[in-house]
C-alpha cells in the first residue's frame, strides 16, 4: 500500500541524497489513507493513482513524484473536509469542473464548490534536481571526511524552492511568485457551478514567516521587531503600486522592499469567492489560512472558510488582531 511504498522510497533516498517532494509525504497520513482504502472509493482511487505514479520511480528525481504528491494531497485534504462537512467529488465533464461539492450542516449551512491544487518549486523541475545534486555532494563530502578520520564532519546542501537566476527573492518577489503560481492553476470554467473557492497546498514552498503572520497585511517580526508584509494576504488582496515591507537584516537597514507590480488573486478574479491555503507548522502540522472579501462575508463560501480554517481574514484586515495579540506584538 501507499505507506510501504513511500517508506521504501524514503529509506532508499535518505542515505544518498534528498528529494523535496518525497519529503512532503507524511507517512502517518499515508497510513491513515491506507486504512480508508477498502471503505472510501475516492481515497481508493487516489491511492491507486499515487501508486501508479510511484511504481517505477527510484532515487533520481522524476516529475512522477510531483504528480503522486498531487494525488496524495487531494486525498488528505478530502479527509480534512469530511471532518467539517459533506464533501462529494464533482463528476468530470467535457468542460472543466471543480473537484468537490461541499455541503454544511443545519448549524452551518452552505453549498459550495472547491478546487484543490498543490503548487511546487519555481523553475519547473530544475530546482528539484539542483536540490538533489547539492544534497548528494554534501553526503559525498561527509563520507570523505569520515574516511579521513575526522571526528567532526559536516556537509552543506542548498534546497531552495525559489532560487532563480542565481538569487533568492525579496518579499515582494516572493508574493508575486505566489500570485503567478496560483494564476497558472486557475481555469475560469471550474468556477461556474456556484460559489467556488480555491484551496492551495503550499507544503513544498516557504513563507518566510509564521503561517498565521502570513495571513495579515502587516506583522512585527520577532527578531528585530521590524514591520513586514504578510505574504499570503498580499498574494490574495495586494494591489499593484502598494509598498511591500520586508524584515530588516540588522538595525539601520532599509525596511521597505518595493511596490507590488501585480494584483492579488481575489482582486483580479471576481468569480473566485474565497481562497484557502494549506500551510504547515514545522513541516508537519497542517494549518489552513483562508480569505474572503469583506462585502461577501454573508456568502456561503465565507461561512465555510470561517468554519474550516485555523485563521481567516479579509481585505480590510479585520482579523489581524487575533494574530498580533496572540504573538504579543
Amino acid at each position: 500500500m501507499l505507506y510501504n511504498r513511500l517508506l521504501q522510497l524514503k529509506q532508499e533516498t535518505s542515505t544518498i541524497t534528498t528529494n523535496p517532494v518525497l519529503n512532503a509525504f507524511n507517512l502517518d497520513e499515508c497510513r491513515y489513507l491506507d486504512s480508508l482504502y477498502a471503505t472510501d472509493t475516492f481515497v481508493k482511487e487516489k491511492i491507486d493513482n499515487c501508486l501508479s505514479y510511484l511504481k517505477d520511480l527510484s532515487i533520481d528525481f522524476s516529475p512522477g513524484y510531483r504528480s503522486a504528491y498531487e494525488e496524495f494531497n487531494e486525498a488528505i485534504v478530502y479527509t480534512d473536509l469530511l471532518k467539517k462537512c459533506q464533501a462529494t467529488r464533482v463528476s468530470e465533464t467535457a468542460t472543466p469542473t471543480p473537484d468537490f461539492n461541499l455541503v454544511g450542516t443545519n448549524e452551518n449551512q452552505f453549498n459550495i464548490y472547491a478546487e484543490v491544487k498543490a503548487i511546487s518549486f519555481l523553475d519547473g523541475n530544475l530546482n528539484y534536481i539542483k536540490a538533489q545534486q547539492s544534497s548528494l555532494e554534501a553526503n559525498i563530502s561527509i563520507e570523505k571526511q569520515v574516511q579521513a578520520g575526522q571526528n567532526i564532519v559536516f556537509g552543506e546542501a542548498i534546497i531552495s524552492p525559489f532560487h532563480k537566476n542565481g538569487k533568492l527573492p525579496s518579499t515582494r518577489e516572493l508574493i508575486e511568485i505566489y500570485i503567478d503560481k496560483i494564476n497558472n492553476n486557475i481555469k475560469p470554467g471550474q468556477y461556474l457551478l456556484g460559489d467556488t473557492i480555491l484551496l492551495i497546498d503550499i507544503k513544498q514552498l516557504l513563507l518566510g514567516s509564521k503561517w498565521d503572520e502570513s495571513g495579515v497585511a502587516f506583522y512585527q517580526e520577532g527578531l528585530l521587531k521590524s514591520i513586514a508584509s504578510g505574504v499570503l494576504w498580499n498574494a490574495v488582496f495586494g494591489h499593484a503600486g502598494e509598498m511591500i515591507y520586508q524584515p530588516i537584516e540588522f538595525e539601520g537597514k532599509p525596511n521597505t522592499d518595493s511596490p507590488l507590480e501585480k494584483n492579488g488573486i481575489l482582486v483580479d478574479h471576481k468569480y473566485i469567492t474565497g481562497l484557502v491555503f494549506a500551510t504547515y507548522e514545522n513541516f508537519e502540522d497542517r494549518k489552513y489560512v483562508g480569505f474572503f472579501r469583506h462585502d461577501e462575508q454573508d456568502k456561503q463560501s465565507a461561512t465555510f472558510i470561517s468554519l474550516f480554517c485555523n485563521f481567516y481574514n479579509d481585505e480590510k484586515n479585520t482579523q489581524a488582531w487575533k494574530v498580533l495579540q496572540n504573538n504579543g506584538n
